[in-house]
């Protein structure tokens, strides 16, 4: 049901069960569309970092914190310090993802050791 907004006039609209459910009913309604979107995602932060020695790699299995009803979407971002130059020599991607849970592989394509790497996500499921 729609949310029908009442044109508030002092000293005209009258203050009534009517008007004051219909705003009742409009807050109701926007917890329950927030809530529904809520059940739909989870979003972390590798809790412990990760170190990637030169042209290896690195697989971490994280807990989403909740189920879904199916694999939701992953998407990840990488932060972490080291040499900056050679940043865009590390990567993280989706191995797999379950109902629970991502399986992430931190990969490094330079020639240093990269420390305190850390991936966070974003699970959309539908």
């Amino acid at each position: 049901m729609a949310y029908t907004k009442t044109n508030w006039v002092s000293g005209v609209t009258p203050l009534s069960a009517e008007n004051l459910n219909n705003i009742e009913n409009g807050v109701k309604a926007n917890e329950d569309a927030i809530n529904a979107v809520n059940a739909r995602i989870a979003v972390g932060t590798a809790a412990n970092a990760v170190s990637v020695a030169a042209g290896s790699y690195e697989e971490r299995v994280y807990s989403f914190g909740k189920t879904f009803s199916s694999a939701p979407k992953v998407f990840l971002s990488l932060s972490g310090d080291g040499d900056s130059g050679k940043r865009g020599s590390v990567s993280v991607f989706v191995v797999s993802t379950t109902t629970t849970g991502v399986t992430v592989r931190y990969y490094n394509n330079s020639d240093v050791t990269f420390s305190n790497l850390k991936a966070s996500w974003l699970a959309i499921g539908s």
